[in-house]
């Protein structure tokens, strides 16, 4: 059982009080095929393959609109190759919320549970839970955290740009291959496809973008939406 939970909410960090509105707009136009699962949560899809390298064959899935660019709240359920093997994805908008975040105000947490025991991500934007960043459970036998992981949010940026170039130079493959980068954004899409069409999507048959009926928003939509959240 794999489990991915995306919070949204709001944070007072530097990080957040420094950005730029002006960075958001390209977010908006049509030239994106969605908004919040097409923007961040395309990360928590290609970790969901990624946590255990198996395809999922097809996904089930309710995407709500909320303000602005965010979609939520959101529920999937992705039905693996392995028969023994399902992943659910939620996502969850709470602007009122306030989070300890060091960058934006959002958190995920990711979980892995096999037949012996559970591993859970406790963070990864955000540090919401005053956990360490990694724990494995073993039932009442074991129970393992390893703290000394270096879970900064900016590190995973650091990290996968180093990897990337590196492989790049030595002309070896890179974890996140192109072929791979095609199967998380078919999962992305199928989520919006098994939404519109309130039925079983194929991430494979998937075969151009698919985008929620509500997108892209108006100016004038998008204008009320900040107005809501008192942004402006």
């Amino acid at each position: 059982m794999v489990r991915v939970k995306t919070l949204v909410g709001d944070t007072d960090s530097e990080f957040q009080r420094n950005l730029q509105h002006e960075g958001y707009l390209w977010r908006f136009n049509d030239r994106s095929p969605g908004g919040h699962l097409f923007d961040d949560m395309v990360h928590k899809f290609a970790a969901a393959w990624w946590l255990v390298d198996t395809d999922v064959r097809s996904v089930q899935a309710v995407v709500r609109n909320a303000p602005l660019f965010f979609e939520a709240p959101t529920a999937a359920i992705f039905e693996y190759e392995r028969d023994d093997l399902v992943g659910t994805m939620e996502v969850a908008h709470a602007p009122k919320m306030l989070l300890r975040s060091q960058y934006y105000g959002a958190d995920e947490f990711f979980e892995v549970q096999g037949t012996e025991g559970l591993v859970w991500v406790t963070r990864c934007t955000g540090e919401m839970l005053n956990l360490p960043p990694v724990m494995l459970f073993r039932g009442d036998r074991v129970t393992e955290s390893f703290a000394d992981v270096d879970a900064d949010w900016g590190a995973g940026f650091v990290g996968s740009s180093r990897h990337f170039v590196d492989c790049l130079l030595s002309g070896e493959t890179p974890d996140m291959t192109g072929e791979q980068a095609v199967k998380t954004l078919q999962l992305c899409f199928a989520t919006y496809e098994a939404s519109n069409t309130r039925a079983p999507a194929r991430p494979a048959d998937i075969e151009t973008s698919v985008s929620p009926p509500w997108w892209p928003k108006s100016g004038e939509q998008l204008l009320q939406d900040a107005q809501q959240l008192g942004i402006v």
